[in-house]
C-alpha cells in the first residue's frame, strides 16, 4: 500500500513541473577553439558573464557571501538551501534550476563568421531571471569563450513549443511554458531502449557506478531529481522517494552496449577539478515498464544522473 500511495503522489508532483526552453544563437567574430563536449565551455562562459553582471562581491565565494540567499547568481548557479529548510543537510545542494544543452556535433573549432548555439532550460521560478539572462547573453561574447577567449556576438533568442518548435522570443512576454501533460507519450510493451547521448553518471556509496545501471537505479535517480525540482522551483508538495519503490527483479537489463567516457573539468566556482565521466551507448530493459513511462519521458527533457546541469545525462527513448 505504501508503494502505491508513494507512486500516486509522485505522479501528481511531477505533473506540476513546468519549464522553458530557450535557444541562444551567436556568431563567431574570431575562430573559437572548444573541447569536444561544448557544454562545459558554454556553462563556464555563461557563469562568468552572469557573475560579472550581478555580483557585488566578486572576490568572495558564494557560501561566504552575505548575499548568498538574495543573489541572482546564487539562485541559478548555487541554489543553496537555507539552514532552516526541512531538506537542509539531506539535500543542502539540490539540483540547479537550469540545464545547458550544447549544439550537437564533435567539431572543436568554430570558424569566424559561423553561427553556433546552445539551448538553456529554465525550471519553474528560474524564469524570473530571464531579463538578466538576456543581458548576460550579450555580455558573454565580449568576455570570450574557449582556450583563447575568442570573441563572438549574440544574434537571436528563440523559445520552444512542443507543438510548433522554435519561434522568436516575444519582446514583451514570456517563453512558452512546457509541462508534462503536453508530451506525446510513446507506447512501450515489455521492452524499453534507452540511448545515452551524453555521459550519464550515477553515484553509489559515493563512487561512480561503472556497471550497467539497473532499472531501479535509473528510476530512483529520476524520482529524486524530479521531486526536488518540482518542490523547490515549482511549488509542489514534497514527496520523499527514499525506499519508496520495490523494483528489484521486476525489470531486468535485457542487453546493453555501453562504454565509460572519462572526462574532467576545472570548476572556477569551486576552484577544483570535477569528474563528469559516465556511460554512453544503449541499454535495454524488460519487465513491468508502463508505470514509469511518464517519469522516463520527463527525463528525456530534464536529463538524469549527477551532472545534468551541464547537459550531461541526456538520453532518448528508442522503439524496437
Amino acid at each position: 500500500m505504501n508503494q502505491i500511495i508513494k507512486k500516486e503522489a509522485l505522479d501528481c508532483v511531477i505533473q506540476q513541473i513546468k519549464f522553458y526552453q530557450l535557444r541562444i544563437t551567436f556568431e563567431a567574430i574570431e575562430d573559437i577553439h572548444l573541447s569536444e563536449y561544448k557544454g562545459s565551455a558554454f556553462r563556464g562562459c555563461l557563469g562568468d558573464a552572469f557573475r560579472h553582471e550581478v555580483c557585488r562581491f566578486p572576490k568572495k565565494k558564494c557560501e561566504a557571501c552575505p548575499l548568498e540567499y538574495d543573489c541572482e547568481f546564487a539562485a541559478l548557479f548555487e541554489a543553496p538551501l537555507p539552514a532552516g529548510h526541512h531538506l537542509f543537510g539531506k539535500y543542502t545542494h539540490p539540483p540547479r534550476p537550469y540545464l545547458i544543452i550544447p549544439m550537437p556535433g564533435k567539431e572543436t573549432i568554430i570558424i569566424a563568421g559561423n553561427e553556433f548555439y546552445f539551448d538553456l532550460i529554465l525550471i519553474g521560478s528560474a524564469i524570473r531571471l530571464l531579463s538578466t539572462l538576456i543581458r548576460v547573453f550579450q555580455l558573454m561574447g565580449k568576455l570570450g569563450i574557449g582556450t583563447g577567449y575568442s570573441k563572438f556576438k549574440a544574434l537571436r533568442i528563440e523559445h520552444f513549443s512542443p507543438i510548433v518548435g522554435f519561434q522568436p522570443l516575444p519582446v514583451f512576454g514570456l517563453p512558452f511554458e512546457i509541462m508534462p501533460d503536453q508530451f506525446i507519450y510513446q507506447q512501450i510493451d515489455s521492452t524499453l531502449n534507452l540511448v545515452f547521448q551524453h555521459p550519464i553518471r550515477f553515484i553509489k556509496a559515493r563512487k561512480p557506478y561503472k556497471d550497467p545501471p539497473p532499472f531501479e537505479m535509473m528510476i530512483e535517480n529520476l524520482s529524486r531529481r524530479m521531486t526536488l525540482l518540482a518542490h523547490l522551483y515549482c511549488q509542489a508538495d514534497w514527496v520523499d522517494t527514499d525506499r519508496a519503490f520495490d523494483l528489484e527483479g521486476k525489470v531486468k537489463i535485457k542487453m546493453h552496449q555501453l562504454e565509460w567516457k572519462d572526462w574532467t573539468r576545472y570548476s572556477g566556482t569551486k576552484e577544483m577539478n570535477m569528474c563528469f565521466d559516465g556511460h554512453l551507448g544503449t541499454i535495454s530493459y524488460e519487465g513491468e515498464l508502463t508505470p514509469w513511462l511518464k517519469m522516463l519521458q520527463l527525463g528525456t527533457w530534464l536529463h538524469a544522473g549527477s551532472t545534468a546541469t551541464f547537459g550531461l545525462g541526456k538520453y532518448t527513448i528508442v522503439s524496437d
